[in-house]
């Protein structure tokens, strides 16, 4: 990886007291449900039985401009350089941290993603990490003491209360079309193959919404998905994603192609018809294509050997198909876990084909500024990490509600064909937060 920070002197990472101890049963939504103003992240993944919580900041990393990353690398190197850790026998990697990065690192940075900013990782001061049957909380402190009652895993979660209606206040549909419309005049001009556009729809309610209820049903309904949240005081960003950018243990790593839609069917006839239907939809394969040969010749200099299989098979959720393959890789010595997230964001499966022409087309066609959607989100730790694509999400900020969906448009795309693919990929986001559709 090209480093973009050489003099360590830039880089403020204190050195971190960290203990990690065996605790009884917990559920970290619980712990998340308790910040208050604090910063906050949770992080689960129900079909493989881990699951993460923490909050306060006992070490933060936030930065702008276009080497977020590069500069992420070299504090989270200064963190465990100086980190004291005790643990007990079997306990997991720590310290750890949770962040990630803006979408388009040069586009300014709107006011209702400002705390965010274009990076941001925060190792908690208080986090609670289950594996399977097994919950462990993790302590850290930089120079000050950090109390831990025995009630911050014990209480239940909060209750949403009586919560008024929501309204839609803003919804650029009329513009993705337009945006679609104009996309495929580019490709047929040839600019590029493939270009991902995104939709923002924005709710009120005066009652505001509840981020850790929307978790726990987001979490109930997609157990195959990564649901997460990152919170800075009372701006949550949060979402239940299908789509792996990168997990890394050791030197092997896994990875995936997620491009090409169907609905599901009304009942299980009809919803094989709709996956055989996708394996064979010329567009949909097309699209996929695109994604997967992007991402061999961007993982081909990182890794010493690559899986890739030769077909796509069908992911199913419960409210979408999705073609889907995965990636093995073995990666080569000096690389990183955040050379690799470098490397691949943005994939075309969210920006563009080839993928030098995403910033620029998306500059042009999307009126709104994506923040962090579609973007990089993930932890790391000693032994590698996992990141995700921020798909399916929200933005909580106030009492408004941001929500995001996108579609890969080419050649054969049509406008209203692609809303509607919109409408599908609200829908988690919408149940979620309890407002309603079209």
């Amino acid at each position: 990886m090209t480093t973009a920070v050489h003099r360590s002197d830039l880089i403020v990472a204190p050195a971190l007291q960290v203990t990690v101890s065996r605790i009884p049963a917990a559920d970290p939504l619980a712990l998340f449900a308790r910040r208050g103003g604090q910063d906050g992240v949770f992080w689960a993944q129900p079909s493989e039985g881990r699951a993460f919580a923490g909050i306060g900041a006992a070490a933060v990393f936030s930065a702008d401009g276009p080497d977020g990353v590069q500069r992420a690398a070299h504090w989270w190197h200064a963190v465990l350089d100086g980190a004291d850790v005790q643990a007990e026998a079997g306990a997991p990697a720590a310290p750890f941290c949770l962040g990630g990065v803006a979408f388009d690192p040069l586009r300014p940075v709107d006011a209702h993603w400002r705390p965010f900013g274009g990076a941001r990782f925060v190792v908690p001061a208080i986090a609670i990490v289950v594996e399977g049957e097994t919950a462990w909380l993790v302590i850290s402190r930089a120079g000050q003491s950090v109390s831990a009652s025995a009630d911050l895993w014990t209480q239940q979660l909060a209750k949403s209360g009586n919560a008024t209606a929501a309204e839609c206040v803003a919804d650029d549909a009329a513009e993705f079309r337009a945006g679609v419309r104009q996309a495929v005049e580019e490709i047929e001009r040839g600019c590029f193959d493939k270009l991902v556009l995104a939709r923002q729809v924005v709710y009120a309610r005066r009652s505001g919404f509840d981020p850790v209820s929307a978790l726990s049903r987001l979490r109930a309904d997609y157990p195959s998905c990564t649901s997460f949240a990152l919170a800075v005081g009372t701006t949550v960003f949060l979402g239940a994603t299908p789509e792996r950018l990168v997990r890394l243990t050791g030197r092997t790593l896994w990875t995936m192609c997620l491009a090409g839609s169907a609905p599901r069917g009304r009942d299980p006839e009809s919803d094989r018809r709709h996956a055989a239907a996708l394996l064979a939809d010329s567009k949909e394969r097309r699209e996929h294509g695109f994604v997967v040969a992007a991402m061999r010749n961007a993982l081909a200099p990182l890794c010493r050997e690559l899986e890739i299989p030769e077909s796509p098979v069908v992911a199913t959720l419960p409210n979408v198909h999705h073609l889907k393959t995965p990636i093995t890789g073995w990666l080569r010595p000096g690389e990183t876990i955040l050379s690799v997230v470098e490397q691949l964001h943005p994939s075309p499966a969210v920006g563009a084909s080839p993928p030098e022409a995403a910033l620029p087309a998306l500059r042009r066609y999307e009126a709104f500024n994506r923040g962090w959607f579609a973007a990089p989100v993930g932890w790391l730790d000693r032994d590698g990490g996992e990141f995700v694509v921020a798909l399916r999400s929200a933005l909580i900020s106030g009492n408004e509600a941001r929500l995001f969906a996108g579609c890969g448009i080419v050649a054969e795309s049509d406008p209203d064909r692609e809303l509607r693919e919109t409408e599908l990929k609200l829908m988690p986001m919408r149940s979620a937060l309890e407002v309603a559709g079209p």
